[in-house]
């Protein structure tokens, strides 16, 4: 389609509305007034608008395979590539979800040339120094197929999880409450494995009869050979844990299934013996905030992958997405988001947690921004060492002032070791004692 035709098109429109408000005798402005009038009153017909269109497109060949939507399709792709934002773009075309409005972000031809003579032409140093110094970094999205929720800025640990599980590695997920290890456990793409899951191993008798039954339940064959009547769980609830450990290496090959454990921070000494008789037979992928010394000694032969808060443009990636519902009900979008930051750390399960917080709101005021905090990620800072240290320098002075003659020295170091005898009243007054 030629660019001149379609301007004429758009025009003759502007013409023919122009001349309609024009013979238009009620009131223009009313709300409730009609944008297409007509000149027998009432709104302007279908087929009218059809037989302009048609006379239009006999003066204009190149036209004819646009149509009366062709308008609002031209009015849509170009407020969305204008970089308008999409939840004010739905609200302008009356769209339900911002799903419909996303099929209008089309790529012109303008900027698909211009992109291909930049392979063309090269970039001189300057410009690509420019551009990596200056770029905003962009936070990887990766939308989950379970349900509506995405995961930002995981796909450096999702794709090094890939690679030990392909190696058969155990892996222990280690990191801080809320930074979304049960999250990447539920999405890591294990291929040509049999997955068995478990909450903890504090359970151990209860944890290895569910495992007993998983495996069963795949092998039924296998379950009808070594058990002839159907109540399968109270016999293995009456075995013991060794023989347990036994019949699963039995009925399983090696690394035949891959054993995901949730949570393993308060791993109990049974516990530790457990997967220490399990981790070479079966491949295990476990969860915890941190591991003691002493019951660290079945991870010798786990790969340890750091689980980090998330980076500053990753958090505020995530917080946009989060927020996409609500942004027309905040007031200042950035100090909304640099506030969220601040609060949170990065930590994702605490941005859920305070963008929830706001949802509660009818309106997101700056005062109302200010006002919200979240009580835990915030870690507070103890500055009893510093002021410690401090007065230790301070009653140096007294000492100091007797070699040089000061008298100033000496008043100084009289002071702080004043204080210094009163400090421990003073420091349990101003302690923390509520969250």
């Amino acid at each position: 389609m030629k660019h001149i035709g379609m301007y004429r098109f758009l025009r003759d429109c502007l013409t023919r509305l122009q001349l309609n408000l024009s013979i238009y005798e009620g009131d223009k402005d009313d709300l409730k007034s009609y944008v297409f009038p007509s000149r027998q009153g009432g709104h302007l017909k279908r087929v009218a608008v059809w037989r302009f269109y048609n006379r239009i497109a006999k003066r204009n060949p190149s036209l004819v395979h646009v149509h009366p939507h062709a308008l609002r399709h031209t009015f849509a792709t170009r407020l969305v590539n204008s970089d308008v934002n999409l939840v004010t773009a739905r609200e302008l075309l009356g769209h339900s979800s911002v799903q419909t409005t996303e099929i209008y972000t089309h790529v012109s031809a303008t900027e698909l040339r211009n992109s291909i003579a930049s392979l063309e032409h090269g970039r001189s140093w300057f410009s690509r120094a420019r551009a990596k110094i200056f770029s905003k970094k962009r936070a990887q999205v990766i939308r989950l197929n379970r349900d509506s929720n995405i995961l930002v800025g995981r796909e450096k640990e999702l794709a090094e999880l890939g690679e030990l599980c392909e190696k058969n590695v155990n892996i222990l997920l280690k990191g801080g409450q809320g930074t979304g290890k049960s999250q990447i456990l539920d999405n890591i793409q294990i291929k040509g494995k049999k997955i068995a899951r478990m909450d903890e191993v504090k359970s151990i008798k209860t944890c290895l009869v569910n495992l007993c039954m998983h495996v069963l339940q795949d092998k039924e064959e296998l379950k009808n050979m070594l058990y002839s009547d159907t109540d399968v769980e109270v016999k293995l609830s009456k075995d013991s844990i060794k023989n347990l450990v036994d019949l699963l290496k039995k009925i399983t090959t090696k690394h035949e299934y891959t054993v995901v454990i949730d949570d393993v921070t308060d791993v109990t000494p049974s516990g530790v013996r457990l997967l220490e008789q399990m981790r070479e037979h079966f491949h295990i992928i476990a969860a915890a905030r941190q591991i003691k010394i002493d019951k660290a000694g079945f991870l010798t032969n786990f790969q340890v992958v750091e689980i980090a808060n998330l980076k500053r443009h990753e958090a505020l990636e995530l917080i946009h997405r989060l927020s996409f519902d609500i942004m027309n009900e905040i007031e200042d979008y950035e100090l909304y988001r640099n506030h969220i930051w601040e609060q949170t750390s990065g930590n994702p399960q605490y941005i859920y947690e305070i963008i929830e917080r706001y949802r509660k709101e009818e309106y997101i005021a700056n005062e109302t921004v200010r006002e919200v905090r979240h009580t835990v990620a915030n870690k507070e800072i103890n500055f009893t060492p510093v002021i410690i240290l401090a007065l230790a320098s301070m009653i140096i002075f007294r000492y100091l002032g007797r070699e040089v003659g000061e008298s100033g020295y000496g008043l100084i170091g009289g002071v702080a070791m004043v204080f210094a005898l009163f400090a421990r009243p003073f420091f349990r007054s101003f302690r923390r004692k509520f969250l």
